[in-house]
């Protein structure tokens, strides 16, 4: 009896054994299988690609290397593809109607809004024509007759400030330029005629603006596009001898403006105040300068259309140190002394920039003669 008792404790024993035998040999199996794949997992950054995928990674590469043209392209060829085959129902069209009729609205507003962006500051040119002078007429008849309009270039040059570009014919004595800042309320003169030998002008005039000319930007920028090519004057344009030049400090009359006016940097500034007497005839040298009055006018008497006028000519008498040693000479229609610079000469462009410039120390064939200071000899140019 205890014979068997003691196989059986040797069989129990000998299957436990095995059965550790066999987990250790399968726990060290796996601890070396860990040992040689931990490796190579930890030496790599991603698990390793499939092989099946039915798309080659070439085809990937090509597709990721298409052009912004070509998917453009791709997608237009799909619309066409979908209305080819597209079932033209009642609710389809009315679709495609909306859809269509949606683009020509966001198409109108896009040109609306380009359209006041770059017209604003766009440069516009006009042709002045002087209302008849009736005393003219029956004095000379042909001078009228023969008289030039006279051109003007207005560029919004900034949403505070308009710049005009007069090319002046008579009644106006010689080309100027212009600079309305409606932020300040003042008005900036450069006569072309008070220019030194290299085009740079040493005289400039400062005078308030009148609300009652042109209230605002806006207002005028209304006026400019309504205002035909050629403007037909059938009033204003007098001589309004009532203003009277004083000096002022340029860097007073500088911070009257939002902005820098180019053409008057280094020069002299007069304010003109306006006065109640006529011209001041005690000055022998002076000469008179007439500047124009720019303004908003109704087309007719009782249109709601505004046009771009001249509402008057501001003219002063000044007399200009700068001119001393040239002869004075009455004008054409007398009582006006010529400019050294003839008109023809100081015309600029509608940028700004100088045509047909003749400066005073190189002009040639003009009817002007300067005093020699040294002489009493007579330098004709």
């Amino acid at each position: 009896m205890q014979t068997i008792l003691e196989m059986e404790e040797l069989k129990t024993t000998s299957s436990l054994a095995r059965k550790d035998s066999y987990r250790a040999m399968q726990s060290s199996w796996d601890g070396e299988e860990n040992r040689k794949i931990a490796p190579n997992l930890s030496s790599r950054r991603f698990p390793p690609q499939s092989q099946t995928s039915l798309v080659s990674r070439e085809t990937e590469n090509t597709e990721k290397k298409v052009g912004c043209f070509k998917k453009i392209r791709t997608f237009i060829n799909g619309v066409r593809y979908a209305f080819k085959t597209a079932d033209y129902t009642p609710e389809f069209m009315r679709n495609m109607c909306c859809i269509l009729l949606f683009l020509i609205l966001l198409l109108l507003l896009l040109f609306i809004m380009f359209n006041a962006i770059f017209n604003r500051y766009a440069v516009s040119e006009f042709l002045l024509y002087p209302p008849v002078c009736e005393e003219c007429r029956r004095k000379n008849p042909a001078l009228v007759s023969s008289a030039l309009p006279s051109s003007v270039f207005v560029h919004f040059f900034s949403k505070y400030q308009a710049h005009f570009e007069l090319r002046g014919n008579s009644p106006f004595k010689s080309n100027s330029f212009t600079a309305i800042d409606f932020d300040t309320g003042y008005i900036a003169y450069a006569d072309h005629s008070l220019t030194d030998a290299s085009g740079k002008h040493f005289t400039c005039f400062l005078m308030p603006l009148d609300k009652s000319a042109i209230d605002s930007i806006d207002q005028l920028s209304e006026a400019v596009s309504d205002s035909d090519y050629e403007i037909q004057s059938t009033f204003g344009w007098q001589e309004f001898y009532q203003f009277d030049p004083e000096p002022i400090e340029p860097m007073i009359a500088n911070q009257k403006f939002t902005e820098q006016i180019d053409d008057c940097h280094g020069a002299k500034w007069y304010l003109l105040k306006q006065t109640v007497h006529a011209r001041d005839a005690s000055c022998s040298d002076c000469y008179d300068f007439c500047l124009p009055d720019w303004a908003v006018v109704r087309k007719e008497k009782y249109e709601d259309e505004s046009t771009l006028g001249v509402r008057r000519l501001n003219c002063f008498r000044l007399y200009v140190p700068e001119w001393r040693n040239f002869r004075v000479e009455t004008d054409i229609g007398g009582g006006h002394w010529k400019y050294p610079l003839s008109s023809e000469s100081t015309k600029r462009d509608k940028n700004g920039e100088w045509v047909h410039w003749i400066p005073t120390t190189h002009s040639q064939g003009l009817s002007r003669t300067r005093k020699s200071v040294s002489s009493n000899s007579t330098i004709t140019f």
